[in-house]
């Protein structure tokens, strides 16, 4: 079970929530606030949210090359012409919107760095994600629509933060704090009223974007009457964030004011807003870790291995080295067949050469035979197993769609495929599908008997 602290930061501390996740399901466990310096040794995954008063974005339009060097290079280039200070002091955050009069659309995030923490590295090594509120909640809202304009607008006490986003592409941020002499409940809900207003018909008359749903979140959630009004006002399809969707347990007043840290947990690398230098040292001190703990293990393994057969030293090379030529081949001929370029892949193949059962065909042989499967979907989990009455494979994923329609296409083509494979394997499909919330957990497994 994995421990989860994500939270909000306020110069040098962290204040959150800790969340139990057990397979696809986060639960609350209690509130918490600590010392930055204290989540070093903290055995928790830890996700970081901070609230920026200013977001600066502009639209430029560059050719349309794919890769991320180049096209930082080309945006950074048109910028210098429109931004008058220095580059250097902005975090540049980049969001391709798609290609327009044979020109890559971008829209270019700003972010001042004199507004960010000034974190040692080894802190900032410490998060999986280092983000921002505008960016917790526009992760919030793929998870609604992915494919439409969202505006979300998120309100608490001191401050209304708007988000408008398509997927992970931000069009607009816009934060307004809450002034000093509000006070009653009426005159919060009017400024929350009159928040929402001027940047609904900002971005109506302005932008001339056609905004196709309106979510909320935050302490607005529990006002039905500011709800209605601003229905009536504005006319759009309404949906307001079910926390209880994404952790189980939470009391709403702590939902309504982490959400944006809740978001990041689920939230794309592309919003992270540290150093690509730093989440790459990162990265590479968490693999040193297990490639350290796999020596080890291999290490120990070969040791005892050595002892038990130094009398037939010869003997063992040779078939080492015969067993090492045919794994390469039936590698190489699996990739050819399978033309499969899932991370998976890698990951089996890796996992094959630390089993000497793997170097038998049955491995190979049903990896081929579902390499169809395979391809339909970038499952979340695969496992190859073998025992002595024979060995099988499981694929398990939970896959959300946008309609009911989208979702009773994708079943009828995994039920298809699976079908394909029933004369020559056992196939138990326990998937099960959740209409009212657009998914469908996958659980297959296919095996053979020796």
């Amino acid at each position: 079970m994995t421990k989860i602290l994500c939270g909000k930061l306020i110069s040098d501390t962290i204040d959150g929530i800790v969340l139990e996740k057990k397979k696809n399901i986060f639960l609350f466990k209690e509130r918490k606030s600590l010392s930055i310096d204290n989540i070093k040794n903290l055995d928790f995954k830890v996700y970081a949210s901070i609230n920026l008063p200013e977001y600066i974005i502009h639209k430029v339009y560059i050719p349309p090359v794919k890769d991320k060097k180049s096209q930082e290079l080309l945006v950074k280039n048109k910028l210098s012409t429109i931004v008058e200070e220095d580059l250097s002091n902005y975090i540049v955050k980049i969001f391709e919107a798609g290609i327009e009069n044979e020109s890559l659309t971008v829209n270019v995030v700003l972010i001042k760095k004199d507004y960010i923490p000034n974190y040692s590295q080894d802190i900032l090594e410490r998060f999986e994600i280092f983000s921002t509120d505008a960016f917790g909640l526009a992760t919030l809202s793929t998870q609604i629509e992915k494919n439409k304009y969202v505006f979300h607008f998120y309100s608490c006490s001191k401050y209304t933060l708007a988000v408008l986003s398509k997927g992970s592409y931000i069009e607009y941020i816009r934060y307004s704090p809450v002034p000093d002499y509000i006070f009653s409940e009426k005159d919060i809900e009017n400024f929350y009223y009159e928040s929402f207003n001027l940047t609904y018909l900002y971005l109506k008359q302005n932008q001339s974007i056609n905004l196709d749903l309106i979510v909320f979140s935050g302490d607005i959630v529990s006002m039905d009457d500011v709800l209605r009004q601003l229905y009536e006002f504005s006319n759009l399809p309404f949906a307001s964030i079910n926390y209880k969707y994404f952790v189980q347990n939470i009391p709403e007043d702590i939902a309504f004011e982490q959400t944006s840290s809740i978001g990041l947990i689920i939230s794309p690398e592309e919003f992270d807003i540290r150093n690509i230098e730093i989440i790459y040292s990162r990265r590479f001190k968490i693999l040193s870790k297990y490639l350290s703990l796999v020596v080890a293990i291999i290490n120990a393994f070969m040791g005892i291995v050595l002892i038990l057969n130094l009398y037939s030293l010869k003997e063992s090379m040779f078939l080492r080295n015969y067993k090492e030529t045919l794994l390469e081949n039936k590698v190489n001929v699996l990739k050819k067949t399978i033309k499969y370029n899932h991370s998976e892949l890698n990951y089996f193949i890796s996992y094959a050469k630390l089993y000497s059962t793997v170097y038998e065909h049955t491995f190979f042989d049903i990896m081929k035979d579902i390499k169809d499967l395979l391809k339909f979907y970038p499952y979340k989990t695969i496992r190859y197993i073998r025992t002595n009455q024979g060995h099988s494979v499981s694929l398990v994923s939970t896959v959300s769609f946008h309609s009911l329609l989208d979702l009773d296409n994708f079943n009828k083509k995994l039920i298809n495929i699976l079908n394909r494979f029933k004369d020559k394997y056992k196939v138990a499909n326990k998937s099960s599908i959740d209409v009212n919330n657009l998914t469908i957990h996958i659980d297959i497994n296919i095996s053979k008997g020796r």
